[in-house]
């Protein structure tokens, strides 16, 4: 490679040379070596303005592919393929400036619907409590208990551009079965807890997670195979942004799986949450949202809500700790 630029380098004076010494042979009255010598010395002349020629042309070339981008014509770089993670940034980056009073939304809970514990029962009433109102915010309808099942989910989120789910996760060996836990669409009194027991297990294949009466699964695997045009998904459920690393080091959850299908940012917990906090944050975050999409000026900036609605949860613990009498009564 060095001597290759060398002779690059030197070219011209290599030419020179040679044309020099030619002439000096030719016109030499005594024939011989130095005929000789100028036989060789043109063919070296030869082969040096053969790569002149051809540095020349390879100079040409590259000159006229570069002035043809330039222009905006000639040969494109040809197309990449990307990382599902790069994909999903692209995704978030081109939504940027989308607005949040013209998004449609669709706010899903299925929370301990068939259970006779008090406590359960009123963290179930404050669950739906809570997804009513931000529905009534934002002019959605709610799907809360039975409505709250996997046909309803699957068939709205690909209308909306805000999804918020309030309720439970079952984890899986295989991240793949990692699942929402929705309402398989009965209710108690429609028919029996053995009945919707078996009905569980037969409609769900071996690999798929057994989540028990009056319930159904919402998979890693089924949101792989939406197509969405998500905004933001808010998952409010234990562990729901847990996420494993496979071949590549590509994530693999619930989140991931959301971003894959087509949603631009994916909101999720990485350890168990109580109820009321996750309620807490919630109407703190889409009330940020929501002021934000009252303001035309400026563009719809997920990351800004999310952060006042950690700076508000803070504020309420700090006053919780302030006030004994609040949790000491709890």
């Amino acid at each position: 490679m060095a001597v290759q630029m060398f002779e690059k380098w030197r070219l011209p004076d290599m030419l020179s040379d040679a044309k020099l010494a030619l002439a000096t042979a030719m016109t030499s009255e005594t024939p011989g070596r130095n005929h000789e010598a100028a036989i060789q010395i043109l063919k070296e002349s030869l082969r040096l303005d053969e790569k002149r020629n051809d540095v020349q042309r390879q100079l040409k070339n590259l000159e006229t592919i570069v002035m043809a981008r330039r222009r905006g014509d000639g040969p494109r770089e040809r197309k990449q393929e990307h990382c599902p993670t790069w994909q999903c940034c692209e995704r978030a980056n081109s939504k940027l400036h989308e607005r949040a009073g013209g998004l449609r939304t669709a706010f899903f809970s299925a929370y301990e619907d068939h259970t006779e514990d008090k406590v359960k029962i009123t963290q179930r009433e404050e669950a739906y409590k809570c997804i009513r109102k931000l529905a009534s915010d934002f002019d959605s309808e709610p799907r809360l208990g039975c409505n709250a099942n996997s046909e309803n989910l699957t068939t709205v989120v690909k209308d909306v551009g805000i999804l918020h789910f309030h309720g439970h996760t079952a984890t899986h060996p295989n991240i793949i079965y990692q699942s929402l836990v929705l309402s398989d669409g009965n209710t108690s009194e429609t028919s029996s807890g053995v009945q919707e027991f078996h009905h569980t297990q037969s409609s769900t294949s071996p690999y798929r997670p057994t989540l028990g009466p009056h319930k159904d699964a919402f998979t890693v695997r089924d949101a792989f195979s939406l197509d969405l045009n998500l905004s933001l998904a808010s998952i409010v459920a234990c562990s729901s942004g847990v996420e494993n690393y496979g071949t590549g080091d590509e994530p693999q959850g619930l989140l991931s799986a959301l971003q894959y299908a087509g949603c631009a940012t994916a909101i999720g917990t990485l350890w168990p949450v109580r109820s009321e906090d996750g309620r807490a944050l919630t109407l703190y975050f889409f009330q940020a949202v929501r002021r934000q999409g009252d303001n035309i000026a400026s563009p719809w900036n997920l990351a800004l809500s999310f952060q006042k609605a950690i700076e508000m949860g803070r504020a309420y613990a700090i006053r919780l700790v302030l006030k004994p009498q609040i949790w000491l009564s709890a």
